[in-house]
């Protein structure tokens, strides 16, 4: 075939300066991109697909911003398609620098291997005199057509260069990398100040409290007085507590928020103080933020901030809470993280692209208050706690979670938590699906989810649900997995009695799955139990999206406890309620005592009648020698009598325990306090968030391994690291690990995949690279 004869101006011009080989390499890299650009047009028109997703069907390795400058072009210019697109750059004329100058530019490589281009110049000038000049990219070229590579050195700083050494934190830099590229914390620090901003315009009055306002309370320095607290003590009510203890809701009313300082920094400074309270339980174990004031702390400077304090971090969370945007903040952090899902899933199963699952926990905190309780199953009894229900989606990804004092409906909560899922996903798929973990799949939530909300679930029925259900086999067994095995099945409830229930009169019936495992030594049977039709989810499709919870969910929870910071709550206000449920129980303790009277009360009339007819009459002697014949009917009267004096016994004991137990609850307190999880749920969603950049830097960095978070804790984070920064670029030096050099291999293609998607922070650029081992000592 011929050369390709140009019709433009600009393609004559640039066919031209240009060899015959380098122009058939242009005109085929041309019309390689009119063809991705005519493709992506086409599939946007025809399909109606965004532009984003046309690119991805018909480029997916095409970067974004490459395709927009190639439509942009293909758009506004004139000529064949592929004129349009011809990359016009032409290579330099060759340069006429003396060879005597280029000798001098290699010895001064040779001799400094870490010279760079300025001092070179430099040098160069006192050979040559005042007068000579260069460029940085002619020496740059040099250097290149010598293989005179730059080569760093390993300790020491460069004009204009920086250089700050970490015992630590390398794992840090990893993480910054994540947050920079997929923006997560920065979308929750605009999302705060946007509704805390809203909250503060619509205070009207601010009332403050007595110790606020007395002359007195500070001194010169701005401290506190003993006359400040004075105050704040003798403001104390019965139960103990003041204002400093109140719910956030409540001292809302005494503060001026639109002087809070969280509201005023700028969205950068409140972006890295966010994401060091998420990253607090990679540093340190200990309670709170306390442990920040130890050595690890300083490693938080690697995020391009402060290495905040504990108490500033304490204020900014006090600030926050005041502020309440519980909600807000995981409202953005479900609409960053659910673009991720997608494409996360994107490979996967078909109902692994749109499911989610729920589960709840219940996690302990001591207090000496009489506090509202739940039953911790880790601690194996009832205890002051807080219950959390999570949505976790797809791959193992955290979206929504709420946190409660004590024990909650979840049935009422989960409808409000699902509603929520739905509004921060948006139109996507994600959660369309409901896996539900068993204990929360009771009879009135399956009729409230299949009937009212009308949502595709799936679940697993246990106890008192498993036992009110009644099933009707509709397939024969079939294999599963291995050894397991798995039927189809009719399962109908009947319907509530209560006036308060969800489940109709006539009934409802659900589609179920068993599954059984034959030839165990203990044969049990599970039911999944779904409102999906079989056209819609398998048979083996039922099962495999129940068990997936255990890697996907299961492995979450558990990770957000080793290493994550889960086991830690915060915040420390709440205030007294009525204890609603006591009178209840009074009423029902007050019965048991009277039934328990009654009971006795009725033995005892048995045991009296039947002494008065087993008594032998008054008159009657003892017998006769000459008569020895025993009346057998003595013996059962007595085992009669034995048996009544037990059930006496018995009664009393059970009318004694009655007594004590309604004389325990006559004492016991007529208000509950009822811990604020404000601050729990805010810190909640930043540890999440902290746990899926640590989750997105193994998937999209080291290639997805399977790692635990405080494998990842003690591997990585724990790695010292160098910081060169220069106004240009801010470099990260880690230090290999001495112990593992075949890890160091991953780390050093971590770096690599990094420095390849040219992340920038305050307009300089991110290079990732791991530092050679020194050589052992002979």
């Amino acid at each position: 075939m011929g050369e390709q004869a140009p019709e433009t101006a600009k393609a004559q011009e640039l066919r031209a300066k240009v060899g015959g080989e380098r122009w058939q390499r242009l005109v085929a890299e041309a019309r390689s991109r009119a063809d991705i650009v005519t493709k992506a047009i086409e599939v946007h028109d025809n399909e109606g697909l965004t532009w984003v997703e046309a690119v991805r069907v018909t480029a997916p390795e095409l970067h974004w911003s490459t395709f927009v400058h190639w439509r942009r072009r293909y758009w506004e210019r004139s000529g064949p398609d592929w004129e349009r697109l011809l990359d016009e750059r032409v290579p330099p004329e060759p340069s006429k620098i003396p060879e005597d100058v280029r000798a001098s530019a290699r010895a001064l490589r040779v001799a400094k291997p870490s010279i760079n281009a300025e001092e070179a110049e430099e040098a160069l000038k006192k050979l040559f005199g005042a007068d000579f000049s260069i460029s940085a990219a002619s020496l740059r070229r040099i250097w290149a057509d010598a293989g005179l590579p730059y080569v760093r050195p390993q300790g020491g700083a460069e004009p204009g260069e920086t250089v700050e050494e970490y015992h630590g934190g390398g794992g840090l830099a990893l993480v910054l990398a994540a947050d920079i590229e997929t923006g997560a914390t920065e979308r929750l620090a605009t999302a705060v100040q946007a509704a805390g901003e809203e909250v503060a315009e619509a205070q009207t009055i601010v009332v403050k409290p007595a110790a606020e306002t007395i002359d007195g309370g500070r001194d010169g320095a701005g401290r506190f007085t003993p006359l400040y607290n004075k105050t704040w003590y003798g403001a104390r009510g019965e139960d103990g507590l003041d204002e400093r203890l109140a719910p956030d809701a409540i001292k809302r009313n005494g503060r001026e928020l639109r002087t809070l300082p969280t509201l005023g920094m700028r969205a950068s400074t409140l972006r890295y103080r966010l994401l060091a309270m998420g990253l607090m339980p990679l540093l340190t174990a200990r309670r709170g933020f306390a442990g920040l004031e130890g050595p690890a702390g300083a490693w938080l400077e690697l995020l391009g901030g402060h290495a905040y304090m504990p108490s500033t971090l304490s204020k900014g969370l006090a600030e926050l809470g005041l502020l309440g945007v519980n909600e807000t903040i995981w409202g953005a952090h479900a609409n960053t993280w659910v673009n991720v899902v997608q494409r996360w899933t994107a490979d996967g199963s078909r109902w692994l692209q749109v499911v989610a699952y729920i589960d709840a926990s219940q996690d302990p905190y001591w207090t000496h208050r009489f506090a509202s309780s739940c039953k911790v199953s880790r601690n194996g009894r009832v205890m002051p706690g807080l219950t959390e229900a999570a949505i976790t989606a797809g791959p193992g990804v955290p979206l929504l979670a709420a946190t409660w004092a004590g024990t909650v409906s979840l049935k009422k909560e989960l409808v409000k938590l699902i509603t929520r899922l739905d509004e921060a996903v948006g139109d996507s798929e994600v959660g369309r699906l409901l896996v539900i973990d068993a204990e929360m799949g009771t009879k009135n939530l399956l009729a409230t989810l299949s009937l009212n909300l009308e949502r595709p679930f799936i679940t697993v029925l246990k106890s008192k649900t498993l036992e009110a259900a009644k099933f009707e086999p509709r397939s024969e067994w079939q294999e599963y997995r291995t050894r397991d095995a798995l039927r189809e099945l009719d399962v109908y409830f009947e319907g509530g009695r209560d006036s308060d229930s969800d489940v109709p009169k006539e009934g409802f019936a659900l589609r179920a799955v068993e599954m059984s495992r034959p030839g165990s030594r203990k044969p049990r049977s599970t039911v999944l139990v779904t409102n999906l039709a079989r056209e819609e989810l398998s048979t083996t499709e039922v099962a495999d999206a129940y068990l997936s919870r255990w890697p996907h969910q299961e492995a979450l929870f558990r990770n957000r406890r080793n290493g994550g910071g889960m086991n830690r709550s915060h915040g420390y206000g709440g205030e007294f309620i009525k204890y609603v449920a006591l009178e209840t129980k009074l009423e029902r303790s007050r019965r048991r005592v009277d039934r328990a009277e009654r009971a006795l009360e009725q033995a005892t009339q048995e045991l009296t009648v039947l002494e008065q007819t087993t008594a032998p009459p008054a008159d009657q002697g003892q017998p006769s020698p000459g008569n020895s014949t025993t009346k057998p009917a003595k013996k059962p009267a007595k085992k009669l009598v034995a048996a009544a004096k037990s059930q006496v016994r018995s009664k009393k004991q059970a009318l004694d325990k009655a007594k004590r137990q309604l004389a325990q609850q006559e004492t016991m307190p007529r208000e509950i306090f009822a811990r604020d999880p404000g601050r729990d749920n805010i810190m909640t969603c930043l540890k999440l968030n902290m746990l899926m950049l640590v989750e997105f830097v193994l998937k999209e960095y080291f290639g997805g391994p399977r790692m635990e978070l405080r494998t990842f804790i003690e591997l990585l984070v724990a790695l010292p690291v160098t910081v060169r920064r220069t106004p240009t670029r801010i470099r990260y030096q880690i230090h290999p690990n001495p112990r593992r050099p075949d890890f160091n291999v991953r780390l050093r293609h971590a770096c690599e995949v990094i420095n390849q998607r040219r992340l920038r922070t305050d307009d300089r650029l991110l290079v990732y690279e791991v530092l050679e081992p020194p050589g052992k000592r002979q």
